[in-house]
């Protein structure tokens, strides 16, 4: 079994199109998929998908990830993922670190990620 993850931040310049295309694509192959575009793709929905990930995967299945977005540094080097609903102002309940996205993914139990 095949798990895909699909990601698309704030619209506007094609991305949820293309989130929107590559799950209709994927659905042919029998894959399960979560799919988050526009105002669904907030922190809480985005580690909601990653546990998805990690229950459902086993050692047979491939995971294929995509992340459409923006991202941002912070002065202190941290690398970030802007959701939905990122707020600059309230950078630690809005933005979602990659660090954490990192360690999602290496506990998903799949073949590939």
């Amino acid at each position: 079994m095949k798990q895909l993850v699909i990601l698309s931040g704030k619209g506007g310049t094609g991305k949820t199109s293309v989130a929107a295309a590559l799950a209709h694509l994927v659905s042919q192959e029998n894959a399960l998929r979560c799919v988050l575009t526009d105002a669904d793709a907030t922190v809480p929905n985005i580690r909601a998908a990653l546990a998805w990930l990690e229950q459902e995967c086993g050692p047979a299945d491939v995971v294929v990830m995509l992340f459409s977005g923006h991202g941002a540094r912070s002065t202190r080097g941290g690398l970030y993922y802007v959701p939905y609903e990122a707020d600059s102002e309230a950078v630690r309940d809005t933005y979602l670190r990659w660090d954490e996205i990192g360690a999602a993914l290496r506990r998903v139990r799949a073949s590939s990620v």
